[in-house]
């Protein structure tokens, strides 16, 4: 588990080969960069073109790094375990009855919770708060639009 400011990624061209944004966070107390310390080089400073980045950190050398698949800037499309959740195994039990209760399915069943849809995939999302609504509620993008309406015009 790293002991550093680990960083979400956004916008960065070398996050996939960073240790910052790759390294397998620490349960319920990682730090993370408020803003990610990428900036793109303006040649009019006098700098070439291309990404720079005070703070990148080679992923060579590391083995303990998050798979690529599912990673969206910094966001894993799963269930947060209970750890991370910082939910008690019991407050973990209520949710799970009141879903089953409300819905028929279960927070931990591997699902949407209304609609039962079984084929939840990150590119199903619109943005990082979409997928992090997911990984609380267990809500796909279709019923979390019902639920909370649309930014869109329509």
């Amino acid at each position: 588990m790293p002991d550093i400011t680990m960083c979400h990624g956004d916008d960065c061209p070398q996050k996939n080969e960073c240790y910052r944004f790759r390294a397998v966070p620490t349960p319920m107390r990682q730090s993370y960069f408020h803003t990610p310390p990428y900036l793109p080089r303006l040649p009019y400073l006098g700098r070439p073109e291309g990404p720079d980045c005070a703070y990148f950190q080679s992923i060579e050398g590391w083995s303990n790094l998050r798979p690529l698949d599912n990673l969206v800037e910094g966001v894993r499309l799963r269930v947060m375990s209970n750890d991370e959740q910082q939910k008690s195994p019991q407050m973990e039990g209520i949710l799970n009855e009141f879903t089953q209760a409300a819905f028929g399915r279960k927070r931990s069943d591997d699902c949407c919770v209304i609609c039962g849809n079984t084929n939840v995939k990150v590119s199903d999302f619109r943005n990082k708060v979409s997928i992090k609504e997911f990984s609380i509620s267990r809500m796909c993008q279709k019923c979390q639009d019902d639920v909370f309406g649309t930014d869109e015009p329509e």
